[in-house]
C-alpha cells in the first residue's frame, strides 16, 4: 500500500506478502513519485500486474490469455531458481512465447551468485546465472552496476551452459533507493534492482516506438536496439560480465526515431544484402545482426537453432 502505486496496480494475482522485495522492485519500474518526486520509477505512467514467482511462475503460465487481456507486454522477474541450470523446460517455454507473441519480452535479474562455482567448468566466478530460464535466447538477463559503472562482485556471470553470452545488458542495481511499505523508501542492492530498471526503461521505449509507428514493436527489435545502443564496459565488445554494456536508453531512442534498422527473413543457406547509408564524417558505426531464435530441445548441450553471420 504505497501512494506511489496509486491507481496503477491493475490487478494482484497473489494472496500473500513476503516482505518488501516486490514493493522495492515495483517502485523502480513504475513508482510515480507522489510522496517524493525524486523517486519516480523508470515508467511512472505504466500499469503493474502482480504475479507469484518460483517455483511455478504463474505469471508465465497465463501469458497465452493475459497477453491479450489485460495486455501484458513486458514481464520483470527478480527471482533466482537454480544456478547454471542449462536449457530447461521453462527456458524453452519462454523462448517459444516470445516467438508466438511478438511484442512480449521477459526481463530477468542475472542473479547474485557472482562468486559461486555452479559447475560450468571454469571455476568460481563464471557460469553462475541463477536459473535456466534466464539464459534463454530471446529473453534479457541484467547484470548489476554501481553508480560509476563498476560491476558488483556478486553479480552473476556468464556464459550460459553452452557458451552463449549472458548476461545481456547491465544497469544500476547497487544502492538503489525505492519504495517500501507502507509509505516509505529504502535502499536495496542486487540484480533484483537492475532488472526492473531495464524493464521499466523498455516500457518507455515501447511507448517511443508506438509514437513513431503503428502499434507496439516486436520485442526482438527493441532488444537488439537496446544491446547495440549500450555503452560498452569491461573488455571491448560483449562479454560474460557486462553483456553488451550499460543500458543507454537515449541511444536506443535515437535509433527508433531515426529508423536506423532494417529487417527481413531468409531461408537455409540463403544470403541477404542490406544497403546501409553511412553519414559523411561519421567516426564510428556499430552494426548488429539479431534474430528471435526457435526453441531448442530441453537439456540440449547447444541451445542455438539458427546461426546467422554478418
Amino acid at each position: 500500500p504505497h501512494i506511489d502505486y496509486s491507481g496503477r496496480v491493475g490487478a494482484q494475482f497473489i494472496s500473500y506478502d513476503y516482505g518488501d522485495h516486490g514493493d522495492h522492485v515495483a517502485g523502480i519500474i513504475m513508482g510515480a513519485g507522489n510522496l517524493d518526486p525524486r523517486q519516480k520509477g523508470m515508467a511512472y505512467g505504466s500499469t503493474l500486474y502482480v504475479y507469484g514467482a518460483a517455483p511455478v511462475y504463474p505469471g508465465f503460465n497465463v501469458i497465452p490469455t493475459h497477453y491479450f487481456d489485460p495486455g501484458i507486454r513486458i514481464t520483470s522477474t527478480s527471482y533466482g531458481d537454480g544456478c547454471n541450470n542449462g536449457y530447461t523446460s521453462l527456458t524453452r517455454a519462454l523462448d517459444l512465447q516470445i516467438i508466438t507473441y511478438p511484442s512480449l519480452m521477459h526481463v530477468f535479474s542475472a542473479g547474485n551468485s557472482g562468486y559461486d562455482d555452479c559447475g560450468y567448468g571454469a571455476g568460481p566466478g563464471w557460469g553462475n546465472v541463477t536459473g535456466g530460464h534466464k539464459v534463454g535466447k530471446n529473453v534479457i538477463a541484467v547484470a548489476n552496476l554501481d553508480y560509476i559503472d563498476q560491476l558488483s562482485g556478486s553479480s552473476s556471470r556468464g556464459p550460459a551452459h553452452d557458451g552463449r553470452i549472458k548476461p545481456d545488458i547491465s544497469a544500476k542495481g547497487s544502492d538503489v533507493y525505492s519504495t517500501t511499505n507502507p509509505n516509505e523508501y529504502t535502499y536495496k542492492s542486487g540484480t533484483s534492482m537492475s532488472c526492473p530498471g531495464v524493464s521499466g526503461t523498455l516500457a518507455q521505449l515501447y511507448e517511443a516506438y508506438s509514437e513513431n509507428n503503428a502499434g507496439y514493436p516486436k520485442a526482438g527489435l527493441i532488444k537488439s536496439l537496446l544491446l547495440n545502443g549500450a555503452d560498452d564496459l569491461g573488455k571491448p565488445g560483449p562479454d560474460f560480465k557486462y553483456g553488451w554494456g550499460r543500458i543507454n536508453a537515449f541511444n536506443t531512442l535515437k535509433m527508433i526515431e531515426q529508423y536506423t534498422y532494417d529487417s527481413s527473413s531468409l531461408n537455409q543457406n540463403e544470403l541477404f544484402e542490406h544497403q546501409i547509408q553511412i553519414p559523411e564524417g561519421l567516426k564510428q558505426a556499430k552494426f548488429m545482426i539479431y534474430w528471435t531464435d526457435y526453441p531448442a530441445n530441453v537439456n540440449t548441450s547447444k541451445a542455438l537453432v539458427n546461426n546467422l553471420d554478418m
